[in-house]
């Protein structure tokens, strides 16, 4: 079903990339699809926990679940980094799995490469090519949303420099699907304020799955994410 289909949702900590990915991830399990862990045998000869799949669509969240005082949250590509070794391996693991299965990659500063862009994922074989940045126009909005997550402004720039770095990949994407033939695509960069639902509406718009957003959206605002992942409610 979703077989040569990438999703990539690229932007710095909190933007809310992974959250949004979150809301699509937990609307399937909340219909009933069933959810099973992926395991993944690196260059080491390690069998590590790479991502999830929604096993009636073979469609994969690369990533982990985890709880923080009983709220449960998703880590991205960021989380599983390691078990790839390098970012060629995770290249070679999508290229050798892409027939089988679709995948939602979603990350910080891991994410800002050639080889998550039009250009070298065409050339790899995908057909169907979704990218979605989510940025800020400045600093004090960043500040705030860190504020708000974590209950404390971070301590080094080291992921606010990556903001342009971000604004910046997001024009080679325009530049490269440009050249590009024979691919499905689409490419957006938003801020991060857009509604939670966002990535998860345009997600099933893309694969033509317009049935279930009204669904999904009652489902996003049931759940009320944004309240519940805030540092005030985490840490009641």
């Amino acid at each position: 079903m979703f077989g040569k289909s990438i999703f990539i949702v690229k932007g710095i900590s909190g933007s809310g990339k992974s959250s949004r990915v979150f809301q699509l991830l937990s609307f399937f399990r909340d219909k009933g699809f069933n959810l099973e862990d992926f395991f993944y045998t690196n260059k080491e000869g390690k069998v590590k926990n790479i991502g999830i799949n929604i096993k009636e669509l073979n469609l994969l969240f690369i990533g982990k679940l985890y709880s923080s005082n009983g709220v449960e949250r998703w880590q991205g590509y960021d989380s599983v980094t390691g078990a790839f070794l390098k970012a060629a391996y995770f290249s070679e693991f999508l290229e050798e799995n892409m027939l089988t299965y679709g995948f939602i990659i979603d990350g910080a500063g891991i994410t800002q490469t050639n080889r998550l862009r039009p250009e070298f994922l065409s050339k790899a074989g995908f057909k169907n090519i979704f990218i979605q940045y989510y940025n800020y126009l400045n600093k004090e909005d960043y500040l705030s949303r860190i504020i708000y997550r974590s209950g404390a402004p971070p301590k080094k720039d080291v992921m606010w420099d990556k903001n342009g770095g971000f604004i910046s990949d997001y024009n080679f994407s325009m530049k490269e699907i440009s050249k590009v033939n024979n691919i499905n695509h689409y490419i957006d960069n938003k801020m991060f304020d857009e509604p939670m639902d966002d990535f998860g509406i345009k997600f099933l718009l893309f694969t033509k799955n317009e049935n279930l957003i009204e669904d999904f959206m009652d489902f996003v605002e049931s759940n009320d994410y944004i309240n519940k992942n805030s540092f005030k409610n985490i840490n009641k």
